[in-house]
């Protein structure tokens, strides 16, 4: 039963295509024309598409979150723990990010 829980929620999120791996990966949710650069070298386009990502990976975070919950109040705690994983996931993203598109907020 739990390993038919787990490719649920597998396949959940592969719906929703999280993104796994580095910075400028394919997946990564980090765009590959932004990767490997810092704020002054990023235009302004290159910018809005990094924020925009980032409220994404925001949105993503807190709908996890809020998943994660109902599962745990539930009783399901497995599958929370699962789900609050890739939370842990997609805030490292957001964090690399961040750091990516303004210096400032990483320090």
């Amino acid at each position: 039963m739990i390993s038919q829980v787990d490719q649920k929620i597998k396949r959940s999120l592969a719906r929703i295509e999280i993104p796994t791996g580095g910075a400028g990966a394919p997946g990564s949710g980090i765009p590959p024309e932004i990767s490997g650069m810092n704020a002054p070298e990023m235009n302004a386009f290159q910018l809005e598409q990094a924020h925009q990502r980032i409220d994404q990976l925001e949105q993503k975070i807190n709908f996890f979150i809020e998943k994660a919950e109902k599962l745990g109040e539930e009783g399901k705690i497995d599958e929370s723990e699962a789900v609050m994983k890739e939370v842990d996931k997609l805030k490292i993203q957001k964090t690399e990010l961040e750091a990516l598109s303004d210096p400032l907020l990483a320090q």
